[in-house]
C-alpha cells in the first residue's frame, strides 16, 4: 500500500486548536471500494477527522463530511477512516473518481496516509 506524505520536512501537525489541510487531487482507480487509511499519532486530548472532496468540484461528498467522520484518537501506522453513515462502505456515496482530502488535526501528528 503506497503512503503519501505532506510536502514539508516535519509531518503535519495540529495544537490545541483545529489545524486543516488539503491535500493535491488523487484519482481513484476503484471509487466505489476506496479506502483511506493514515499513520498518525493523538496526543492527550487529540483527534483526527477527514472530509472527502469532489477534485473537480472542490465541493464535500455526500456522506464524507467532517462532520460525518469518526474522529481518529490513536496512534496507528494504518488506521482506516471511517464516517459515521459510511459505515459499511460498500454502500455508502460513490466516490467521484478524483478526489482531495481534507484532513483536520487537534494535537495530532499525521505521517502519511494512503487512498485505494
Amino acid at each position: 500500500m503506497p503512503f503519501w506524505c505532506l510536502k514539508y520536512k516535519v509531518p503535519a501537525s495540529g495544537g490545541p486548536v483545529p489545524a486543516t489541510v488539503v491535500t493535491r487531487y488523487f484519482n481513484l482507480t476503484s471509487p466505489a471500494s476506496a479506502k483511506l487509511t493514515v499513520n498518525a499519532v493523538c496526543y492527550r486530548g487529540g483527534r483526527l477527522r477527514a472530509e472527502i472532496l469532489d477534485a473537480s468540484t472542490g465541493s464535500v461528498v455526500p456522506g464524507y463530511s467532517l462532520n460525518q467522520s469518526t474522529p481518529f484518537e490513536g496512534d496507528s501506522v494504518e488506521a482506516a477512516m471511517q464516517w459515521i453513515s459510511n459505515t459499511k462502505q460498500s454502500e455508502g456515496s460513490l466516490l467521484p473518481p478524483a478526489v482531495k482530502i481534507k484532513f483536520e488535526l487537534v494535537k495530532t501528528r499525521l505521517y502519511g496516509f494512503a487512498i485505494e
